[in-house]
């Protein structure tokens, strides 16, 4: 047989290998469900002292902000951002998955939103229920392709895909974003690759959805909400080093979408920021993004039809936003943002 057919073989092989292996949580309550059918107690236990860390800030906003008429998207508020925890050897043993080797290990990455603590500019927690926001976030878990993720191995990612993806790819998927996950009613809705984009991700060019659960953070002191687990391939050995560097080593792509309502109900207006995120390639405590000059993030975003109000707050934040309201139309720093009335 050829060689390069035979290798060619044996990549599909195994990329069909990973895709079947892996396992894929969130949304929901990650307190009673885990990767490969863990006791989540047992899973929360293991990841509790994640091996790498690192903390990307993102555009969030006011869900403190009750339904009403008023564009509660056209200004973001500081502070929102996202974790991600990889921890290495989780061990499988008391796995419910039969088909899995329960002498195994795997490498566990958690992704978590985290709401704006209170500071000298705002002394109260922000509130956050179903009645006036719906939050979606959109993982891509096959990740980005090759040559995407071997740039990012070298970059200084302050969560924006700017650096790995073209602005016409990162503008095309926030459109889908937002146009997808802005309906009145329902759930969070996967979403498909845009053509777009096809050349720059991985796998089957899907994102899973995972509504971020609505919880009064004024209750829960502000803590962080787990909305992602996945679980790599299972190894053999603990301590396996090449299992280890291929989840440092991958870039997700997060899409999160944000639905304000009006007091009937109705979607009002939207936003949707895409962010690239990753473990740090070191095993280290705790790795946390530097303030950023803002470059990738949405720029001005008018409201209430007479261009007031902008978004001057986005630097400092890494992910890359286009924003739909009634009235609004957004050019940003490489991302334009339409008007749509929702």
């Amino acid at each position: 047989m050829d060689r390069q057919l035979l290798h060619l073989l044996f990549t599909c092989l195994f990329i069909l290998t990973v895709a079947v292996a892996q396992s894929i949580v969130g949304g929901d309550d990650l307190s009673s469900q885990a990767p490969f059918q863990l006791p989540a107690d047992d899973f929360a236990s293991y990841t509790s002292n994640a091996d790498s860390t690192a903390n990307f800030n993102i555009t969030g906003y006011n869900t403190s902000a009750p339904a009403d008429a008023a564009d509660a998207t056209a200004d973001a508020i500081a502070g929102w951002s996202i974790d991600i925890h990889l921890t290495a050897d989780v061990p499988l043993v008391e796995s419910a998955d039969s088909s899995v080797d329960k002498k195994s290990f795997f490498e566990a990455t958690k992704m978590t939103l985290v709401p704006p603590k209170p500071n000298s500019t705002s002394s109260s927690l922000l509130d956050y229920n179903a009645n006036d926001w719906r939050i979606c976030a959109i993982v891509f878990t096959a990740g980005l392709g090759d040559t995407e993720t071997e740039t990012a191995q070298n970059a200084l990612l302050n969560g924006s895909c700017g650096p790995l993806l073209p602005d016409d790819c990162i503008q095309q998927l926030q459109v889908d974003s937002v146009s997808s996950n802005s309906s009145d009613n329902g759930d969070c809705l996967d979403l498909t690759v845009p053509s777009v984009c096809l050349d720059h991700f991985a796998g089957d060019g899907s994102g899973s959805a995972y509504q971020i659960q609505p919880v009064d953070l004024t209750k829960n002191n502000g803590d962080r909400i787990d909305f992602f687990a996945g679980g790599s391939v299972p190894y053999p050995k603990k301590g396996d080093k090449d299992a280890l560097v291929a989840a440092q080593r991958t870039v997700w792509p997060v899409l999160v979408t944000w639905t304000h309502f009006s007091e009937g109900g109705k979607a009002h207006d939207a936003a949707g920021w895409l962010s690239c995120v990753k473990a740090p390639n070191e095993t280290t405590e705790a790795v946390v993004t530097p303030e950023t000059d803002g470059s990738g993030s949405g720029g001005d975003g008018g409201s209430g039809g007479d261009g007031s109000g902008s978004d001057s707050d986005h630097s400092g934040n890494g992910s890359d936003r286009i924003a739909f309201s009634r009235w609004a139309v957004a050019v940003g720093l490489g991302v334009v943002g339409l008007a749509v009335v929702l």
